[in-house]
């Protein structure tokens, strides 16, 4: 099995209409090598919880509805979605029960599993990993702006110079994240509340009165806490 990523940046697929083909392409006709890695834009993974859109990825999440499944589409091909993290989760092909030639029963893998969609049946192929690439220092402040804004109680009355302080004690932090939140903290002026946030994020105009308390919708808590 080829087990080098390939990277792929196709914002078309998120919209692919649900009556695609699923047949292989010509080049594919034979038996297929599988990647055991995909990387893709972020905003497929995206969860919409921190004033985002929700990435078709993650909409297609559909290890609780087993069964039957919910689909993306890559490159051509369907795919479903069982779960991971906001960085990387495991999916499976979607193959005519003709096309699987596996064995199945693999630890930790659906794969050989038959599953329905719209009604047909199909087996699962193959465990690949989509992993999101890695997100730039403006995309990284971005993020550090959008999860004060829209967080719950890990930022209940807290600044934003708070916060910053602690994301930063974190020894997971990644190098484009420890240097978001270096630009980030020194920055002359910073919200203290998270209306002033949104203000800034021109989510909702200013309002000095406004409650210190999460805006409606809010994360509680972040993944994985």
């Amino acid at each position: 099995m080829n087990s080098e990523p390939t990277s792929q940046n196709h914002p078309s697929e998120q919209t692919q209409p649900d009556n695609l083909c699923l047949a292989l392409p010509a080049p594919f006709a034979g038996p297929r090598t599988w990647p055991e890695q995909i990387i893709i834009e972020p905003a497929r993974l995206a969860m919409g919880i921190w004033g985002d859109v929700e990435g078709d990825i993650s909409a297609a999440y559909c290890a609780d509805t087993l069964p039957k499944v919910k689909t993306f589409v890559h490159e051509g091909q369907r795919f479903a979605n069982f779960g991971g993290s906001g960085y990387s989760v495991h999916c499976h092909p979607l193959l005519l029960p003709e096309e699987y030639k596996g064995t199945g029963n693999k630890p930790y893998s659906h794969e050989g599993e038959t599953v329905t969609y719209e009604r047909r049946t199909y087996a699962l192929g193959p465990k690949i990993m989509f992993s999101a690439r890695p997100l730039t220092v403006e995309e990284e402040v971005s993020l550090l702006r959008r999860q004060y804004a829209y967080g719950g109680y890990f930022v209940s009355g807290k600044t934003y110079q708070e916060m910053l302080l602690e994301f930063q004690d974190d020894e997971r932090n990644s190098e484009g994240l420890k240097a978001a939140i270096i630009r980030e903290l020194a920055r002359k002026e910073l919200p203290k509340t998270q209306p002033e946030m949104l203000a800034e994020l021109g989510k909702l105009p200013e309002n000095p009165h406004a409650e210190n308390g999460p805006p409606e919708g809010a994360q509680i808590t972040l993944p994985g806490m």
